[in-house]
């Protein structure tokens, strides 16, 4: 059984715990708002890129002869851009991006965040690339660096396939760590009715100009998203950890004041049984 002494000094070492896990859930709350409306207000330009760029692909003007939609009948190289936080206390956040990495094959890896770059790297993984952080808002030119770098290795052949791992946010309480194939793109399937557009020059030329712009796009996209859920995530965390500092302190204080009662307790009765004696 502690004594009163270890038991205030531990329940005043928790409470020091529980004012740090308190200003980070509202740090983070505060960052996670503003990078929910970024992701939001991103999404319907993404997914309005990627229709279009299927549309214009699949107009009925020919086959499909453009590099990134090339499929290549044997994949031997994979290129994986993983996108993890540089800071801890976030819950299993990057642990899950991590364990999406693992399950593709015959991979480079390009890392974003130090979390994942050190778990792949204490793997003996290949990390051709890796960039420790990105800004807490960032924007088009940070995404320009790893986004060329795909798109080159790509379409030289270096690699056949290029897939994503990122996490994706849904809501405050969920947030989901997935992988999505970034090249080659994905034709319209054959026979889907096909939409005529008036393109100038060509259909060609306006493909050569906009995809790569598109991968860009969906690059930031996921940037967005996973800056979103790993805020979200820290909050959830440190909520989490401020909970269970309130309820340690209050089973703490509990057993202090009964050890405190049954001191005051016993020093009554010895009290008690002295005067006793002396009136005897």
């Amino acid at each position: 059984m502690p004594s009163t002494r270890e038991l205030r000094r531990r329940i005043a070492s928790t409470r020091s715990t529980r004012q740090i896990t308190k200003a980070l859930e509202m740090v983070s709350s505060a960052k996670m708002r503003k990078a929910t409306q970024a992701t939001l207000a991103g999404r319907p330009y993404a997914e309005r890129v990627l229709r279009a760029i299927r549309d214009i692909a699949g107009d009925g003007h020919g086959e499909i002869t453009h590099p990134l939609f090339k499929v290549s009948s044997q994949v031997e190289k994979v290129l994986v851009i993983a996108i993890s936080s540089s800071r801890g206390l976030a819950g299993g956040y990057d642990a899950n991006v991590v364990k999406q990495c693992l399950l593709i094959n015959n991979a480079s890896y390009i890392t974003i965040g130090s979390k994942v770059t050190t778990a792949l790297a204490g793997r003996k993984l290949d990390i051709i690339q890796s960039y420790p952080d990105l800004p807490d808002k960032p924007v088009s030119k940070d995404i320009l660096p790893f986004a060329q770098f795909a798109l080159n290795e790509f379409s030289n052949g270096t690699y056949q396939e290029v897939q994503l791992v990122y996490t994706r946010f849904y809501s405050m309480m969920r947030q989901e760590a997935h992988t999505i194939q970034l090249l080659p793109l994905i034709a319209p399937e054959a026979g889907s009715a096909p939409r005529e557009f008036v393109c100038e020059p060509d259909p060609a030329a306006v493909l050569n100009h906009i995809l790569p712009r598109m991968i860009e796009a969906l690059l930031y996209q996921s940037v967005l998203e996973s800056r979103a859920s790993e805020h979200s995530a820290r909050r959830m965390a440190m909520k989490s950890a401020t909970d269970n500092a309130n309820d340690m302190i209050d089973d703490l204080t509990l057993t202090y004041n009964g050890l405190r009662q049954g001191a005051i307790t016993q020093e009554l009765a010895e009290i008690s049984g002295g005067a006793a004696a002396l009136t005897n």
